[in-house]
């Protein structure tokens, strides 16, 4: 049986999210929206999937301007190999 895990992102898995937000999406747009977020300090939280050590899902918490205090889930990401499979529900 395959198993996942899901913990908080250290600075050193950035380049492979970086990658793996590139592949998922196509384009670069969510890595500079992600970079966009860290430096601004709206980024509150990331979380990654790993299955077998291997990274395969990104999701991230991010201060909204309005309501104050609300967070927003995004972007949310699955590897292309997993997409369809029901990792990102």
């Amino acid at each position: 049986m395959t198993t996942h895990h899901i913990r908080n992102l250290r600075p050193t898995d950035e380049d492979a999210v970086d990658a793996l937000l590139d592949a998922a999406f196509d384009t670069m747009e969510e890595v500079r929206l992600i970079h966009a977020l860290r430096a601004s300090g709206e980024m509150m939280q990331e979380f990654l999937m790993e299955q077998e050590g291997s990274l395969i899902g990104y999701a991230a918490l991010s201060a909204m301007v309005e309501p104050a205090g609300w967070l927003c889930l995004a972007p949310v990401a699955i590897a292309p190999e997993f997409q369809g499979k029901g990792y990102g529900v």
